[in-house]
């Protein structure tokens, strides 16, 4: 005959208790929040953050800890998120504004010539001068103007403006001028 053992009952029973505990506090929680405090909060954080710094925080602890769960709980979120790119690089102009620059500066350019200058103040590659060059190129706002025969045999290109293609808006983002957007 087994005996009955009220410690090993405990313990067996100690899981099951300890999820019903859990589960209703996540489920039958107290709203101890003054809904004008909680508007505050939903307005700054979201529903979500709001709802679960009140899930975590005690209500002993006050008002300032759940908004600051509430606040790291939405930037941790945010921070998640992917940001688009940046319009500008470092807040000045595209690079496409910046070549259009050039060209009024300089008349003639070639591609080379843009990325040496262009690498000074920015940080790109030898290939997207290329490619913007490319793409200026067949949207009609640069046109080539001279070839010159170069030491190891590949001929420099310069190219230039097309007259009354200055202030054109395609300058700004010209690729997505050209193909639109992806997957659009």
């Amino acid at each position: 005959m087994m005996q009955y053992n009220p410690v090993q009952t405990l313990n067996s029973l100690m899981p099951v208790m300890f999820l019903s505990w859990m589960m209703a506090g996540m489920f039958f929680q107290v709203a101890w929040l003054p809904p004008e405090d909680r508007a505050r909060l939903e307005a700054n954080y979201g529903r979500w953050a709001t709802a679960r710094a009140e899930a975590m925080i005690p209500p002993e602890a006050g008002i300032a800890a759940v908004e600051a769960a509430a606040k790291h709980m939405y930037e941790s979120y945010r921070a998640t998120l992917i940001a688009p790119p940046p319009v500008h690089w470092k807040g000045g102009p595209g690079m496409g504004e910046r070549l259009r620059d050039l060209f009024k500066e300089k008349g003639e350019l070639s591609a080379s010539d843009a990325y040496r200058m262009l690498r000074l103040e920015r940080r790109t590659s030898y290939q997207a001068v290329l490619r913007l060059f490319y793409d200026l190129r067949r949207l009609g706002l640069i046109e080539f103007v001279r070839a010159e025969p170069t030491p190891t045999g590949i001929e420099k290109r310069y190219y230039r403006i097309v007259p009354g293609k200055e202030e054109d808006p395609r300058w700004v983002g010209a690729h997505h001028k050209l193909f639109g957007e992806v997957g659009g």
